[in-house]
């Protein structure tokens, strides 16, 4: 998330950084705490609210709407 918090000061492109996060909100492996952890934020927080908490970006950012958008779609 820092590169991408680096794109949105100096306002850059930031597609694929996009892209990466909302891919990397799917990754699911059960020998992973962290990857566990996180399933379980996205189910019981929704997608905005999980990546706000671990990102520490607003929940209502247009950036956290674009990536949630990506994860949809996904």
């Amino acid at each position: 998330v820092k590169p991408l918090l680096g794109t949105l000061e100096y306002g850059l492109p930031n597609d694929q950084l996009q892209e990466g996060i909302a891919a990397a909100l799917h990754y699911r492996n059960a020998d992973d705490p962290q990857a566990v952890e996180l399933q379980t934020l996205l189910a019981e927080l929704g997608p905005a609210r999980a990546l706000a908490q671990v990102t520490g970006l607003d929940a209502e950012s247009e950036i956290v709407a674009a990536i949630v958008a990506r994860y949809q779609a996904l």
